[in-house]
């Protein structure tokens, strides 16, 4: 007993330790090399300016001019705004619920390890390929809300799995208040509930109890989808006060509602469907969270295993869900991005990530044990070794291999925030000496200039201007007259353009263009003009 003790605690403390140090060395070394409060992606800034303004002000802006409507993060913001009245700051906020998010993510990988795989050696090898892979640490530096979505996916399909090991509570409520919170970061969301629902359905008619089971599924599924509609109801009656509309399209959509049906008759739609949807599977197999192309083919062969396995034996037939969500999850999520254009479709597949590196662990945990199979067949397994033994020498060499990875993500990641920080430092060095003297910026990019500066801003994507939504035609794109009349354009305002999606807009506007200098060929520069 004291035995089968101490290894259980080794399963769950062993992984915990780990992250701790990974994380810990992480963050030194980017205290090391000054980018500890620095971030590469402007919209991690754009949370963290809402974010302050929340803690600050109880209002969601990025200025104090006009409320937004919270289309995305909307609690993944709340949390860093709560966090941040005890830490201080929001960029220490950020980390610190990562670091929390991880923790848990970590927890609940263990326990499903333990059920999945049927020692405890092999449970803990799982969860030290998790925590050696690039995902927990990468997405903590990075600071996004990629590591507080998965915490919710991976929690709910525990929860279900939990349920369906008792037919009375298939399609547990428990799962869809999580995914109800997760729709608070991405309304497509919502597509996973509706996989585990039809999944729910289909494995409740194969049951002992037939149509009484059905029926209980379905009703259940029912309450889960007013969950949901519970929980996004803030949401949708706050872009009603602000915006007239139950939920906006943001200009980066492929298709406009408008445009839709021209576009279904057309064959538009199929090509814009079929392209995203390819671009979303190939984005969940080959993501550098999980370790690039190779990871994902063992991923799927794991995946494959387990599959065969769950309709071959009845009480393994629940863990057939986790094919279910990987296979159908990124191309419904890419059909939905298509309409409400807020590149949702990353951000869902990344927090599928736990879930591909399970199927992976359970993949690669069947090496030992076909290993030992094949030597009991040829007369027993040699002196020197045990079906343990090959357990632990596989998960030391996929350890081994996921760090030398993690290596080359992090590396990657200082890489691409050091570009970010050199390229702001320009910035600001170019639109001195005073960037709080009342000018109006528009920008593409409006995150870390509005957490710098807080001044009045106009962002392009219309996130966080909501009269840029007003500007969008008929085709899905922006109509720059209309969003040129929208500007004040005063002498001395700055046009910030980090892509050239919108340069028709200085067709419209009477401006010249500030030159930067020389800067290194590897750090990206925008154009910026100065309103004559």
């Amino acid at each position: 007993m004291d035995g089968r003790f101490s290894e259980r605690l080794l399963t769950w403390l062993v992984p915990l330790i780990v992250l701790a140090v990974l994380l810990t060395c992480s963050l030194l070394a980017q205290k090391s090399s000054g980018l500890m409060h620095s971030f590469a992606d402007d919209s991690t800034y754009l949370d963290l300016t809402f974010a302050r303004s929340l803690a600050e002000y109880h209002a969601h802006f990025i200025d104090s001019a006009t409320p937004v409507p919270a289309l995305r993060n909307a609690l993944w913001r709340g949390l860093v705004a709560v966090i941040s009245l005890g830490a201080g700051n929001q960029i220490s906020a950020a980390y610190m619920l990562a670091t929390i998010c991880s923790m848990i993510t970590v927890c609940v990988f263990v326990s499903l390890a333990r059920r999945l795989l049927p020692e405890e050696m092999g449970a803990l090898g799982a969860a030290a390929i998790f925590v050696a892979s690039p995902f927990l640490v990468a997405t903590v530096l990075v600071g996004s809300e990629v590591i507080l979505s998965a915490t919710l996916v991976l929690g709910a399909f525990a929860l279900y799995l939990r349920g369906m090991e008792k037919s009375e509570t298939v399609l547990p409520a428990s799962a869809a208040w999580l995914i109800g919170l997760a729709m608070w970061i991405r309304l497509e969301f919502a597509v996973v509930w509706v996989v585990l629902s039809i999944h729910g359905i289909v494995c409740s008619a194969f049951g002992a109890k037939g149509e009484k089971r059905v029926a209980l599924a379905v009703v259940r599924s029912l309450s889960g989808v007013c969950v949901l509609a519970l929980l996004t109801l803030p949401l949708l009656a706050q872009n009603l006060w602000l915006l007239r509309v139950p939920w906006p399209r943001l200009p980066s959509g492929a298709l406009s509602l408008d445009a839709m049906g021209q576009a279904a008759l057309s064959g538009t739609y199929l090509e814009l469907a079929k392209g995203s949807m390819l671009r979303a599977c190939g984005s969940l197999w080959g993501n550098a969270g999980i370790g690039g192309k190779v990871v994902g083919i063992l991923a799927a062969f794991g995946m494959g295993v387990l599959t065969v396995t769950a309709i071959r034996r009845k009480e393994l037939r629940m863990w057939s869900t986790l094919p279910a969500l990987l296979l159908a999850i990124p191309p419904l999520t890419a059909l939905v991005s298509l309409l409400l254009g807020d590149g949702g479709v990353e951000v869902v597949v990344s927090s599928l990530i736990p879930l591909v590196l399970l199927s992976f662990a359970f993949g690669v945990m069947l090496i030992p044990c076909g290993l030992e199979t094949l030597f009991r067949k040829s007369g027993g397994l040699p002196k020197f070794l045990s079906g343990r033994i090959l357990c632990v020498a596989v998960t030391v060499i996929l350890v081994l291999f996921m760090l030398g990875l993690q290596v080359d993500a992090v590396k990657t990641a200082s890489a691409r925030i050091r570009d970010a920080a050199s390229a702001a430092g320009i910035l600001r060095e170019r639109l001195a000496p005073d960037p709080l003297d009342g000018k109006e910026y528009v920008t593409d990019k409006v995150g870390r200039l509005a957490y710098e500066c807080r001044t009045r801003m106009i962002d392009l994507s219309g996130e966080s201007t909501p009269f840029i939504l007003t500007c969008i035609n008929p085709g899905g794109g922006l109509d720059y007259g209309r969003v040129a009349a929208g500007m004040r354009k005063r002498s001395g305002d700055v046009l910030i353009l980090w892509s050239d999606n919108h340069q028709e807009l200085l067709n419209h506007v009477a401006a010249h263009e500030l030159e930067l200098g020389q800067t290194d060929a590897s750090v990206s520069m925008p154009r910026v003009w100065v309103i004559d």
